[in-house]
């Protein structure tokens, strides 16, 4: 028995699937290496969430400092400005002003 002949229909057929297999293979490669690359990125991103989350608990936690110290000074003030204004009612040679520490 002879083998049967190849027509050009059958030629031009076979062709064509080889250059979709070809295509098919050069798209997954390339389908896989975007996928690679959203995955870096999406690990990124999610690092860099997880970062800022960070910085911003740390910028809450430092504006909290930065209040009490606000509040702290402005007490100190007012304690301050008390003080100076007892010295300031002191009789000349009165010893409470060593008593606070404070020279007028």
């Amino acid at each position: 028995m002879e083998p049967l002949k190849r027509n050009s229909i059958f030629n031009d057929t076979e062709k064509k699937l080889i250059r979709a297999e070809e295509w098919a293979e050069e798209l997954e490669e390339k389908l896989t290496f975007t996928v690679e690359k959203f995955e870096e990125q999406n690990q990124r991103f999610m690092q860099c969430g997880k970062e800022l989350a960070e910085s911003q608990e740390l910028l809450e936690k430092y504006e909290n400092q930065a209040d009490e110290q606000r509040e702290e000074t402005r007490v100190l003030k007012i304690q301050l400005a008390a003080l100076k204004a007892e010295n300031i009612g002191e009789k000349p040679g009165d010893s409470s002003s060593h008593k606070t520490g404070l020279m007028s």
